[in-house]
């Protein structure tokens, strides 16, 4: 019983958080109308009106509008599910290729850089010192007969 009461308040505090959100939503001012239009089996046409409020939704069709061409919309629009997953995986396919060059060419470029480049020696003057052969030998050399 006490669960059932709890349960009741905290629907009716969700419910005053949704509203405090669309009112925070109506304060912006952003309000988008999007008119769709279906065909049911029969062939006849019906529309149908949809209001939305939330700034990241309106943003969203706003940036599809203004960067794809309507014909471009309109055969997105007119595919079923599967195209538009079908769709989704070859973007996905071309994205990961074009990674996989991009990997590639930088990996050639570093590669390409080393060649160039000699072996990293050790600084001038740490190295062992040789006897210059110009100069006669510190200690005398008896030839051995």
């Amino acid at each position: 019983m006490i669960m059932e009461g709890g349960e009741k308040e905290r629907n009716k505090d969700k419910k005053k958080g949704e509203e405090e959100n669309e009112e925070n939503y109506a304060q912006q001012g952003r309000v988008l109308k999007i008119t769709r239009t279906f065909r049911n089996p029969e062939g006849r046409e019906f529309t149908r009106f949809e209001l939305v409020r939330k700034a990241a939704v309106i943003d969203a069709y706003v940036k599809i509008r203004t960067t794809k061409d309507e014909a471009f919309i309109r055969q997105f629009a007119t595919l079923d599910e599967a195209q538009k997953e079908e769709m989704k995986r070859e973007k996905r396919r071309i994205q990961e290729q074009l990674r996989r060059i991009k990997r590639n060419q930088e990996k050639e470029r570093m590669s390409g850089q080393n060649r160039a480049h000699p072996p990293n020696l050790p600084p001038a003057g740490t190295m062992e010192k040789l006897p210059n052969p110009n100069e006669g030998p510190s200690t005398p050399v008896t030839p051995a007969s």
